[in-house]
């Protein structure tokens, strides 16, 4: 038996969803700060190296969610994640998921994406494990700020290596599109690159990846 890792955006989905997500919560929420339209900068800031992509991500939950109930944010995780299966998928990606599946194999979803659509997310796709990034809440409402660490490169990896034994690598196989995944990459017995942008084809050059 394997055990088979996927990522999450760009690999099992088309594209990024974190962003597709804050942006139907401003659907369903509305702009509930006037400090929203400093994102732009923020995101900037990321682009020049000023800040972290962790900081990044923080920023855009706090601004767009903090304050918001989690039972109200249920059903729009719900609503996020029907469309995703609906038009969302990276169907090359989902057919070599199903295969693992069906041969019983061990298959864990990792992912920097936040727990608050991604656990559904792995559920409705049958996906029984899921290491991601995870959202504080206070008594029961999202505080903007990330719990732990975000769950992206090497952190992706150090969670991994706390659920699978030494003996398991050698049996491993990591789906990935991006070169922030590198760690868990090169510790997976195989590799797998996914829909890779140029990037990280010119990044991860050097490595003897797979494509698919």
């Amino acid at each position: 038996m394997f055990t088979v890792i996927f990522d999450l955006d760009g690999t099992l989905t088309k594209r990024d969803t974190y962003v597709s997500f804050l942006l139907l919560c401003i659907k369903e929420f509305g702009l509930r700060r006037f400090s929203v339209i400093f994102l732009p900068l923020y995101v900037l800031l990321y682009k020049c190296g000023a800040i972290t992509n962790a900081r990044l991500k923080e920023i855009f939950l706090s601004k767009i969610l903090s304050g918001i109930a989690i039972e109200q944010l249920k059903p729009v995780a719900e609503k996020f994640v029907s469309y995703l299966i609906n038009k969302g998928l990276n169907r090359a990606a989902i057919e070599i998921l199903n295969v693992h599946l069906g041969q019983k194999n061990r298959v864990i979803l990792a992912t920097a994406s936040f727990d608050f659509y991604t656990q559904r997310f792995a559920e409705r796709i049958g996906i029984g494990q899921i290491v991601c990034t995870r959202s504080e809440v206070k008594n029961g409402v999202l505080t903007g700020r990330i719990l732990g660490n975000n769950c992206h490169g090497q952190e992706k990896a150090r969670r991994i290596e706390e659920l699978l034994n030494p003996s398991d690598w050698g049996a491993s196989i990591f789906y990935t599109d991006h070169y922030s995944d590198l760690p868990l990459l090169k510790k997976a017995g195989k590799g797998f690159i996914v829909n890779p942008g140029l990037k990280t084809r010119l990044l991860l050059r050097k490595f003897k990846f797979d494509r698919i």
